[in-house]
């Protein structure tokens, strides 16, 4: 699977906005993406779960990726932001919001193989390219979740393969 998206910005019906707004954006790396691409698998994933996801980045953006609740709106994700600041974050999304569980900087190279594991107790551990990113411990979420979705929040990536079983 290979998405591309290229990151637009909110316009405005004042023209004096929309250009200040696309100018601030560009010189801080921050704006307000119009465009995204989403795919998400309805297939249950038990509260304990091995996840297994291979990708491949062709610059700049944001791939996150995880288990989710109800809508989608709730769960774990991983955000995988590769480029000049490289970071993975474990996000927890809840109804109040988005946190931070854990954050690693550091460069993955343009090919990473993350392998995720959760087990009953809440114990997750996360690593990519063999190397551990971070070992936590969260039971926000004690029920199954109802499936698993990809988000490219901009840029250019090819998933070359997804595993998720339980």
């Amino acid at each position: 699977l290979r998405s591309r998206v290229r990151g637009q910005y909110a316009s405005s019906d004042n023209a004096g906005e929309a250009i200040a707004g696309a100018l601030l954006g560009a010189l801080t790396g921050a704006g307000t993406p119009r465009a995204f691409a989403a795919i998400h698998n309805g297939t249950d994933v038990p509260n304990a779960f091995a996840l297994e996801l291979a990708i491949t980045s062709q610059g700049e953006g944001r791939f996150d990726f995880g288990p989710y609740q109800g809508s989608g709106d709730t769960g774990y994700r991983i955000a995988f932001t590769p480029g000049a600041s490289p970071t993975v974050q474990l996000l927890k999304a809840t109804q109040g919001g988005v946190a931070v569980i854990d954050s690693w900087e550091g460069d993955l190279g343009r090919s990473v193989e993350f392998e995720w594991t959760r087990n009953e107790d809440g114990e997750m551990s996360v690593s990519a390219n063999g190397e551990t990113l971070f070992e936590v411990s969260d039971r926000s979420f004690r029920d199954p979740f109802q499936g698993f979705l990809m988000l490219n929040g901009g840029g250019d990536f090819t998933v070359e393969r997804v595993a998720v079983s339980g």
